[in-house]
């Protein structure tokens, strides 16, 4: 049955092929933040024995054989044992408190954040503009705090778990974490498109997928977020 009020009809069209194009595009974004997750605490519980030992990058043949880059013959090396037994695994370094403080203070304000562009969207379906427009701000204010936080934290990181001499550890967290805040800047580009189109008058209780929108792919870095820092308490960090 169509809506009596055209606007609505059309906004419930915009709604459905908006939210389905959404969903899609939040699986496949799934899909990359979990393997960026999986590949850290494997690394991370690995330790050394994920490292290729020194003398540069092995065979196919080298790394299915477990023989170290530079061996004469396989087979000599298998007879000689020169094969690469599995290194013990190092501990996983632990991060100062400092570290952990600006993490959790990253963490409230993601998740106030959160808590923001929900109201936000709430109050524009019932009707109240100006609270719709003072949360929407407080969420893109939030968002751009959130990344002044993380870059402060990366500098703390960087003296604990300095990229150049922590190898592939070192890089699979910085890749985790910098993934997470591209994809934050990437929300931020939209979010304040929104809120130029909210001031200038562009949302009403007709007019709201935009905001939605937003709204879901926010709390889904929201998600994304909390399950790294579970990630990384459930490694040891």
């Amino acid at each position: 049955m169509q809506p009596e009020n055209p606007h609505d009809w059309s906004e419930a069209k915009q709604a459905d092929v908006s939210g389905f194009g959404l969903k899609l595009f939040l699986a496949g974004l799934s899909f990359l933040f979990a393997a960026t997750i999986v590949g850290y605490v494997v690394v991370m519980l690995g330790g050394s024995d994920t490292e290729w030992p020194t003398g540069g990058t092995p065979t196919y043949e080298e790394a299915v054989r477990g023989v170290p880059p530079g061996a004469p013959d396989t087979a000599a090396a298998t007879r000689v044992g020169t094969l690469r037994q599995p290194a013990a695994v190092e501990a996983v370094p632990t991060l100062s408190g400092s570290v952990w403080l600006g993490l959790a203070g990253a963490t409230v304000l993601m998740l106030a954040s959160s808590v923001t562009i929900g109201a936000a969207y709430r109050a524009l379906r019932r009707g109240q503009g100006k609270r719709f427009l003072r949360f929407l701000i407080a969420t893109l204010a939030l968002g751009a705090v959130f990344l002044v936080a993380q870059v402060f934290n990366w500098f703390q990181l960087a003296a604990e778990l300095p990229l150049a001499e922590g190898g592939l550890r070192s890089a699979t967290f910085y890749l985790m974490t910098g993934t997470h805040a591209l994809h934050v800047v990437g929300g931020l580009v939209p979010l304040g498109i929104v809120v130029h189109r909210a001031i200038a008058g562009r949302y009403s209780v007709e007019r709201w997928v935009g905001v939605r929108n937003v709204a879901w792919y926010w709390h889904f870095l929201d998600v994304v977020w909390v399950l790294m820092l579970v990630a990384m308490w459930a490694v040891g960090h």
